[in-house]
């Protein structure tokens, strides 16, 4: 699903290159790389033991030091090289300059954490040594409850993260494949390249489907690891690096299994054409990919669609014609076999106007050009259910969106304004909030807020690790008031700590601050009002302005008060 993030959250990943000076402009495919007298080689091993890792893929950019950084036509350097044998790489004839050497993960370790920073000057060789992480990996053996292995199983490694106490399970996304593995003859499988940390592993069964004979009354169902059916009942298992983890056994649960026969019509009460389709997908805020999760059908001659082998548990069923012209949601609890009869729609109709609150910054355009959006919810996965729905409003006040049906959420976006409200006459602020449509709804009444009036703040932080000791960390501002969670209301940055940072101050002979470096940047622009303001270690977090997330963060943040047209300053200390 496509998610919108990036159109109203300020994200900046700053590098200390980007720290130390403008980003650097590539040089088109067509431009020669320039050359000159300076070398940079060395070799990359393993951080345990010092083993040479061979095939690694190494790649160095940078700007030479003749080239101003002014000069719109400076030529910026990139190269990439493999390692050899010995782990070593050379990156020969370049000119003298500032640039990062960054690796890749390889299969049987990470990624390098940082890029490394190398100064070299002209006629000179500067030597550079890597130390790569390795990876862990989970080793078991998947069987029948009478200790039979069984092959074919699907089997995955799902990491546990925790977030000031908001724990999330999630999918691992490995160097290659290796964090999803199906069992051999002797049931065993074996999950490679993950990261060190903690694993819930999931052993999900592969059932072909059955054109003809008796249909399953009872099967195998998605186990997790010693045996649970329950992922709250799962064992957690700890990755190190280097490390195997041997002897994940278990066997995979049985149950009962139902069939669901699904009949449906389109809005004129006709069957629906051959080109429909059903989907039947599991309803959980977990999601990861196995045949359980989601199941698809096509239309029978019968003008049904049918699923078989379907454990137990909540569901949402979507039935649709080509490109989704028209559409149905539902959500279904399966006890048993189930029947099922639908009808499709166009979809629900969201119709409004929008207003500009503040002064107005360009005479030459009364209505600025704005855009008015219903997307899925964050946590919402699987097929889609409606097609793309954007209203833009070119020169004019008014929007509809069309063809808007099962949970969705509203967004607004106008350059240069902020978004302060969506919302019903007298209503509620709807704003970022999950909105379910049955598809039949009419609603014409919205109205949209933007507004012109701005406020930043410009923020020291405090209690960064030194640069040999990388931390991402999240800066995040948002409202003291939860209903105002949303867009043109949150800005975050993530930051490292480099080098060109300066030192935390001591006085008195001892430190006044959280031992670390220091840096100074702005966040916003925001809608002035009252704030908090959060630095911690930022984990794998899916969105940091999760409302989950930031009720964990307002237990230590820092109120400020934002004013219109304002900058205030704040001093922040990571919290650890």
């Amino acid at each position: 699903m496509r998610r919108r993030v990036s159109r109203f959250f300020v994200f900046l990943s700053l590098s200390a290159v980007a720290i130390a000076g403008p980003a650097l402009a590539q040089s088109g495919p067509q431009d020669p790389q320039p050359t000159g007298s300076a070398r940079i080689l060395g070799r990359v091993v393993s951080r345990d033991n010092g083993s040479p890792v061979r095939r690694a893929h190494v790649s160095l950019e940078g700007l030479p030091a003749d080239m101003q950084s002014t000069d719109p036509k400076r030529a910026h350097i990139q190269r990439d090289v493999e390692t050899d044998d010995n782990g070593a790489f050379d990156f020969a004839r370049i000119p003298a300059g500032s640039y990062r050497i960054s690796v890749p993960a390889t299969n049987g370790f990470l990624a390098l954490a940082r890029a490394r920073e190398a100064i070299v000057g002209g006629g000179q060789a500067l030597e550079v040594a890597i130390r790569l992480e390795r990876t862990g990996a989970i080793a078991g053996r998947i069987t029948d409850k009478n200790g039979a292995g069984l092959v074919g199983v699907e089997v995955q490694a799902l990491r546990r993260n925790d977030f000031h106490g908001h724990v999330t399970v999630m999918p691992t996304y490995t160097y290659g494949y290796g964090a999803r593995a199906s069992t051999n003859d002797l049931g065993e499988f074996r999950l490679f390249n993950l990261t060190p940390g903690e694993y819930v592993v999931v052993a999900t069964p592969v059932y072909l489907s059955r054109e003809q004979g008796p249909r399953r009354r009872f099967g195998f169902l998605t186990t997790y690891y010693p045996g649970a059916q329950a992922l709250k009942d799962a064992r957690l298992i700890v990755v190190r690096s280097g490390k195997d983890v041997a002897r994940v056994n278990f066997s995979l649960a049985s149950g009962t299994l139902a069939t669901v026969t699904i009949n449906a019509l389109d809005s004129g009460e006709l069957p629906l054409g051959r080109d429909a389709s059903a989907t039947l997908s599991v309803l959980s805020d977990l999601w990861f990919s196995s045949p359980e999760s989601m199941r698809q059908a096509s239309r029978g001659d019968d003008g049904s669609f049918v699923f078989t082998d379907v454990p137990l548990g909540d569901y949402y069923v979507i039935v649709s014609t080509s490109r989704l012209q028209e559409a149905t949601y539902v959500n279904l609890r399966i006890d048993g076999d189930v029947a099922l009869k639908v009808q499709t729609n166009t979809g629900a109709k969201v119709s409004g106007r929008f207003v500009v609150q503040g002064p107005q910054r360009d005479a030459n355009t009364p209505f600025p050009n704005a855009e008015v959006t219903a997307t899925p919810p964050l946590h919402q996965y699987g097929p889609s259910y409606t097609r793309d729905v954007v209203a833009r409003m070119e020169g004019t006040d008014k929007f509809e969106l069309t063809g808007l049906r099962g949970p969705m959420v509203l967004h607004a976006y106008m350059s240069p304004a902020l978004l302060v409200s969506i919302s019903r006459a007298g209503g509620n602020d709807l704003a970022g909030k999950p909105i379910h449509f049955t598809g039949a709804e009419i609603i014409d009444d919205l109205l949209v807020v933007f507004t012109y009036e701005k406020a930043e703040v410009n923020v020291t932080l405090t209690g960064l690790r030194e640069p040999d000791d990388p931390e991402n960390v999240l800066v995040i501002l948002f409202p003291e008031d939860p209903a105002r969670w949303h867009a043109g209301w949150l800005t975050y940055t993530a930051i490292q700590s480099s080098k060109e940072m300066a030192v935390q101050p001591v006085a008195a002979g001892r430190v006044t601050r959280p031992a670390g470096r220091t840096f100074t940047f702005s966040l916003g622009p925001v809608i002035p009002g009252r704030y908090l303001i959060a630095a911690v270690p930022s984990p794998d977090v899916m969105d940091a302005t999760e409302p989950a997330i930031l009720e964990r963060l307002r237990l230590f943040a820092m109120p400020v008060t934002l004013v219109a047209d304002q900058t205030v300053k704040v001093e922040v200390a990571v919290t650890r």
